[in-house]
């Protein structure tokens, strides 16, 4: 509406009325008339115009007096805006002045920690090359021992050798003088505690060793025989599984105490014992055909000498019913020293 009523307002004005000619003075009148009205129109509309502009006016100030009380409050509503923001401002202030200090602290913490850290580092970089210089050395003394070791085993091997061969000379040397020097064993004092009347027969014997090394003794075997002469040799497999495996050593000049039989005592039956009655009355009365049956001990005793050489020897002793003793026979299948 206010710029209708502006354009209204800024119109041209009216155009001012001609002067009447002689051809116009007939009607004059007419447009007097005319002329009266257009200025009554114009007349309505100058107070129209004016009432509208006060009207304009009066609006601009109600519009005015509400501008002034909407800026009141704008104002009013700045200030506190304001007043907020500076609060907020000043809070984050203090905060950031509190993040500062603690952000200062962890740096200053991070600085000392940083510090330690390097130091540890160059203590982690002393030790690495404490560590390598050791690692070389270490090296080096393997070097040094290899060609030491390498010395002592090739001196090892020289010494095998001549251990070997010093060893060899001695063995030979020691053959030579257990050959030369053998042990020999000997079956001496052959005795029977009880007589030969009884039904049991056992009685012991010294081995003498009568060369002049140490004997070994490793078996011994004996048994006693009832019979009028001596019988066939035995062969070693006969008796191989009776005979008693001892563990002696005797040395040169001394003697170990054997029992015999080997095992258990000899048992008499009664022929037997009758046999050895009769001979020994037949000795005793000194008759030329001579009855019943001689009393043998025979046997075999396995030794080793020094150089484990294996030896063995026989022996057979016969009773003699006049003097009560075990004499020795003769006969080499029996009477032997290997």
């Amino acid at each position: 509406m206010l710029p209708i009523l502006l354009l209204a307002q800024s119109q041209p004005p009216s155009p001012t009325p001609a002067k009447p000619t002689q051809k116009s003075k007939g009607t004059a009148t007419d447009k007097q008339v005319e002329v009266s009205s257009i200025q009554g129109d114009a007349n309505s509309l100058s107070a129209a115009v004016d009432k509208l502009t006060s009207e304009i006016a009066s609006w601009k100030k109600q519009e005015s007096a509400k501008q002034d009380k909407t800026d009141t409050s704008a104002e009013r509503w700045a200030i506190g805006s304001a007043a907020v923001s500076a609060t907020a401002t000043i809070a984050i202030a203090i905060l950031a002045f509190f993040q500062w200090r603690s952000m200062d602290k962890q740096r200053l913490a991070m600085d000392m920690q940083a510090k330690y850290m390097s130091d540890g580092l160059i203590e982690t970089r002393r030790a690495v090359d404490a560590a390598k210089a050791s690692a070389d050395t270490a090296v080096l003394q393997r070097d040094v021992m290899d060609k030491q070791a390498r010395f002592m085993e090739e001196g090892l091997k020289e010494t095998r050798v001549a251990a070997q061969a010093a060893s060899d000379s001695a063995s030979a040397a020691l053959r030579s003088f257990a050959a030369a020097h053998r042990p020999k064993l000997a079956v001496r004092f052959v005795a029977m505690p009880h007589s030969v009347n009884t039904f049991q027969m056992f009685g012991d014997f010294r081995l003498i060793n009568t060369g002049e090394t140490k004997a070994f003794v490793t078996k011994v075997y004996s048994e006693i025989i009832i019979s009028p002469t001596l019988p066939p040799m035995k062969s070693n497999l006969e008796f191989k599984e009776t005979a008693e495996k001892i563990s002696g050593e005797i040395e040169s000049g001394q003697f170990k105490l054997i029992a015999f039989p080997t095992n258990s005592p000899r048992q008499l039956e009664v022929s037997e014992r009758n046999a050895i009655a009769n001979r020994r009355e037949d000795i005793m009365q000194r008759h030329i055909e001579q009855r019943g049956a001689n009393i043998y001990l025979i046997g075999w005793i396995e030794y080793t000498d020094e150089t484990n050489r294996l030896r063995k020897l026989g022996f057979c002793r016969k009773y003699n019913f006049v003097t009560d003793r075990f004499d020795k026979e003769t006969d080499q299948d029996y009477e032997y020293d290997d």
